[in-house]
């Protein structure tokens, strides 16, 4: 996970192999390394090829091959400061995901901010998404969120004071439920939730996504569960690949719609 400064050591001799099983196989796969500047100029070897590699800044990011070939073979001796790997086609939309559980999304204020705006040297972000919300609930009774204003809106300006050339996406908590008595029902406390995040959106100038309102609103999840296929699973939190597949149509259908009327607007 480089993005928060976490990265691998090697004593002695190691390696590691990776494949990629989503690229047809005729892909172009650009193999690209991260590592951090204590790394110096040092030799590793690639798919049995010996390559020489040298640190400059503080974050630093090199095609170790290009080729349709989707494994990953890498062998160093005496290396710090890996981030890892990323296996990218030259063009199209690249995702990066920074998917760490059980966070609420505020961490990004403790980041440490060279560390970010070095990434942003080299990885020129258009859109960052962040999709917080679910884990304010610890307990059905969670309704209180006053709290979590301050550091969230802590941790958008970061990310914008590092990616200044990113637009920023504050994708909403989805409908939760609870067993209250003798049924499910949406957290009692999801509403006041979505008006903090609503106000970290405006307050920051972030666009905002309400999937609670995109799922049906009150009562949605159980529905969700309920439903023939399936589109969440009994935890009453997660999202079934196919309840996922129509919040990612309604968010595309969204941003598009924005696009399309921004387009409008600027030629009238």
């Amino acid at each position: 996970m480089f993005l928060s400064g976490r990265c691998f050591e090697a004593n002695g001799y190691a390696y590691t192999q990776i494949k990629d099983k989503t690229a047809p196989s005729t892909s172009i796969l650009e193999k690209h390394l991260l590592f951090g500047n204590t790394l110096g100029t040092t030799t590793v070897t690639v798919n049995g090829k010996p390559i020489t590699i040298q640190a400059a800044n503080i974050m630093n990011d090199t095609i170790l091959e290009s080729s349709a070939g989707n494994t990953l073979r890498f062998e160093v001796v005496n290396a710090n400061n890996l981030y890892g790997f990323s296996l990218e086609s030259p063009f199209g939309i690249i995702l990066d995901n920074f998917s760490f559980r059980g966070i609420s999304g505020h961490e990004y204020g403790r980041m440490d901010t060279a560390f970010l705006s070095a990434i942003a040297k080299t990885h020129s972000y258009d859109l960052i998404v962040k999709q917080y919300g679910v884990n304010m609930f610890v307990k059905p009774t969670d309704s209180e969120f006053n709290w979590f204003f301050g550091p969230f809106t802590k941790s958008i300006y970061k990310l914008k004071a590092a990616f200044k050339d990113a637009d920023v996406l504050l994708v909403s908590s989805a409908d939760k439920a609870f067993r209250y008595d003798d049924s499910y029902k949406t957290a009692i406390g999801l509403r006041n939730l979505l008006t903090f995040q609503q106000r970290v959106a405006y307050s920051t100038g972030s666009a905002f996504y309400n999937t609670y309102a995109s799922m049906g609103g009150e009562g949605s999840m159980v529905r969700w569960v309920n439903s023939n296929p399936p589109l969440a699973y009994k935890d009453y939190t997660h999202l079934t690949p196919k309840g996922a597949d129509i919040i990612g149509k309604s968010i595309y259908d969204a941003i598009l719609f924005e696009y399309n009327k921004a387009v409008q607007n600027s030629s009238n």
